[in-house]
Parts: C-alpha cells; structure tokens; sequence
C-alpha cells in the first residue's frame, strides 16, 4: 500500500567495518574529493557505533577503530548528510521541518545514492569498500505532528501501538521517552526502536519514531541485506502505527 502522506523524516544507510578502512590521509582527500556535491563541512567527534549483546547495549569506543574525527559534509540544501570515519561510512537523507509531509524521494533513491558514494571512494582511493565489513546499517526516522490528532499524550496508543502509564495528574504526559531492543536472527543482527517527542523548528510538537536495523553479511550480499532489512522496516512500519492513523496518509 502506498502511502503518500507518510511522515518519513530520515532515511538512514550505513556500514561499518571490523578494522580502520580509511587512514587520517584518506578522510582528508575525501574532504577535497566531495566538497562540491556536500559543501557544508563539520568536523565532529567519531560516531559511537552500538551493538546489542544479550540485553545490553555496548557502544564500540576503540579509537583505533573509529579513528580521531568524524568528517560530515552536507549538501547546500541539507536534504544529504555524508558522514565519515576511519571505519564507518553513513549517508543520511533528510527531510527538513520546512518540507511538506510525504516529500520522500524513496528507498531505491537512496540505496543508489549510498552505494555511488561507496563506489567512488572505491575508485578514487583503490580501496574495496565491499569487504571486511562488521555490520550494515538501515534506519528509518518518522516525525508525527500529535496534536493534529490526539489531545494529549496520554492517547498516543491511537496513533502509535504502544501505552503510557496511567495519568498522575490532570495535566497529563507532555513528553514521551521511550526505547525498545531485540534481536534480530534473520538479518544477523538486532533492532532498536526509539520513540520521544521533541519541538519543531517552527515549535509544534512531534513525536519522532527511529528503527534502527544491524546486522552482517552472512548469507547475503551487500544489495540482499539491504533488500531484506527493507521488507523488515515496511514490515515495522505497518505494525507500528494504527490502522486509524495510516489511514490518514493514504
């Protein structure tokens, strides 16, 4: 079922690999080498990438895997966000606040977006972006404006599959945090779902959904592993919100 209205925000591709792929010299010609497709330039800390064992959450913190930096570059209409490390690169694509709801380019879009910058880092640098991988990476955000439905927090369950605990107060819930991890066998991996308001540039406020998907290589290539964890996030998708509220976005 296609939903033209769906509240799609980010889309999220990423890999992360089992060493240093990429030196302090090649992040830095990579720089050079996409200023122009992504002219906004940050240098940040190195992204802190997690991995679920058991029932624990454990953030990678080697630096002699991440690297000392994290270079992101954004493209002049921040709707593409490159982000790279020693051993991960991340593409993210971006709906911003000022965009109507349901401006979503799609996921074949962004797949041949994310493997073209793979490619050419192939290229450029002589370096297979396609082997020693660790972990593949496909996230989905969504940004809901709740008081367009509901009239408090409290009756976020009409909206999204999920309960609050009972009021304690007249007022009610005016945030909502929420985190929720498992395992994942079927993509090699585990699953993380986030739920938590926030205000809006132009302040109303939204509650923002982010399923996150990881997992390896085993018995899939780099396009099947993507294609799987697709299924899964539509699959996510369709169970996560209420029929009520799809409805809305026909």
């Amino acid at each position: 079922m296609k939903y033209t209205k769906a509240p799609i925000s980010e889309v999220i591709f990423g890999v992360v690999y089992t060493k240093q792929k990429l030196s302090s010299d090649d992040i830095f010609f990579l720089n050079g080498h996409f200023k122009n497709q992504f002219p906004l330039l940050e240098i940040l800390s190195p992204l802190v990438v997690e991995n679920l064992n058991g029932f624990q959450l454990l953030p990678n913190l080697d630096p002699l895997l991440s690297g000392p930096l994290l270079l992101r570059r954004r493209s002049s209409d921040n709707k593409w966000l490159l982000q790279i490390q020693s051993n991960t690169i991340y593409l993210n694509w971006i709906r911003n606040d000022s965009e109507s709801v349901g401006n979503y380019i799609g996921y074949s879009a962004v797949y041949k977006q994310f493997v073209c910058i793979l490619d050419s880092i192939k290229e450029i640098l002589n370096i297979n972006m396609y082997e020693d991988i660790n972990m593949l990476d496909l996230s989905y955000g969504d940004r809901i404006d709740w008081q367009r439905y509901i009239p408090e927090l409290s009756k976020v369950n009409d909206l999204i599959n999920i309960s609050t605990p009972p009021i304690f107060s007249k007022e009610g819930y005016n945030n909502l945090f929420a985190k929720y991890t498992y395992e994942d066998s079927e993509l090699n991996g585990f699953g993380l779902v986030n739920i938590n308001t926030a205000t809006s540039i132009q302040g109303s406020q939204v509650i923002k959904i982010e399923t996150v998907l990881r997992g390896n290589l085993k018995g899939f290539t780099f396009t099947t592993w993507f294609e799987e964890a697709h299924k899964k996030q539509s699959f996510i998708f369709e169970n996560l919100f209420t029929d009520n509220l799809k409805k809305e976005w026909l």
